[in-house]
């Protein structure tokens, strides 16, 4: 399948946003990384405030992202953190 540049750029923007989010949770007190099932380790208590204030990350509770290591080589560094605002 060729994909035209829009495509290419829209799958990357989509990708950014899911370790962006990921990499969010885990700098998060509460949050870890289960390495071999590729998934976000919390307690439910921590989970339950979490996604009170960023909703769009409900779905990232048990969805394995086998991906994330690789997502992290290609976006680290790429994003705000606010750190220095």
């Amino acid at each position: 399948t060729k994909l035209s540049r829009q495509q290419i750029k829209s799958r990357l923007t989509a990708l950014k946003g899911i370790y962006t989010s990921i990499k969010a949770m885990l700098d998060a007190s509460g949050f870890g990384w289960d390495d071999e099932r590729h998934v976000v380790l919390v307690h439910d208590s921590v989970w339950d405030d979490y996604v009170k204030s960023h909703p769009k990350v409900v779905d990232y509770r048990r969805k394995a992202m086998p991906l994330f290591d690789d997502l992290r080589d290609l976006f680290k560094g790429t994003y705000a953190t606010g750190d220095y605002a």
